[in-house]
């Protein structure tokens, strides 16, 4: 059976991405708090600046694919209170490479996945 990891399963792109990853094997859901991984996925909590803690879940897991949906905030409070403050129909406009490579995968998602 395909054993599927997916990191940042607490996320929004992840919460799109696990009922289809579930279609085609066990799902691996990692998030530093568990209790927010969806719960169609076994949840592993992990904290991916722990380099240690990487190697652990995957040598454990043995995943057949690895999905990469976690984000990094390393902005204050209040910077991110700023950045976040936009229309929920707002037209994404990414500045920079993960903008770029996060939109389009939300677009991907979206695709196969209809808004509820």
């Amino acid at each position: 059976m395909n054993k599927i990891l997916i990191t940042g399963a607490s996320g929004y792109l992840a919460h799109r991405l696990v009922p289809i990853a579930l279609q085609y094997g066990e799902v691996i859901g990692t998030a530093r708090k568990t209790d927010s991984v969806i719960t169609s996925a076994q949840a592993v909590a992990l904290d991916l600046s722990d380099k240690g803690a990487i190697k652990h879940v995957v040598e454990a897991v043995r995943p057949t694919a690895i999905i990469h949906a976690a984000a990094v905030n390393p902005g204050s409070g209040d910077e991110l209170m700023n950045v976040i403050n936009h229309e929920a129909s707002a037209i994404p406009d990414p500045i920079n490479i993960y903008g770029e490579t996060k939109a389009a995968g939300e677009r991907a998602v979206l695709t196969v996945t209809p808004v509820r």
